[in-house]
């Protein structure tokens, strides 16, 4: 909920309308439809990585500097950054 509200404060920040905005984060991967496949991963015990560390930290490097860019707090997204980038340091991917 947090990342979600987040992404909220930025597009709104960044000058998204509202209404746009929900409607395309409805339709988006991040919404819980999505979190079907993970659930059944983590049932099995299947905890391997779905996404590069490195395009990760790409990404939060990009969604960071465009919230300073514009003053937008972001704090759940800097931790995960912190976090990631550590997880980087010990390990290729």
């Amino acid at each position: 909920m947090q990342a979600i509200a987040e992404a909220v404060a930025l597009g709104q920040k960044a000058g998204l309308n509202r209404d746009r905005l929900f409607d395309v984060l409805s339709h988006t991967a991040v919404i819980a439809p999505a979190h079907a496949g993970k659930l059944a991963k983590v049932a099995r015990n299947d905890y391997t990585p779905q996404f590069a560390i490195r395009l990760m930290n790409k990404d939060f490097r990009l969604i960071l500097e465009t919230a300073a860019r514009i003053q937008v707090p972001m704090p759940v997204t800097a931790a995960a950054f912190q976090i990631n980038t550590a997880e980087a340091a010990d390990y290729s991917e």
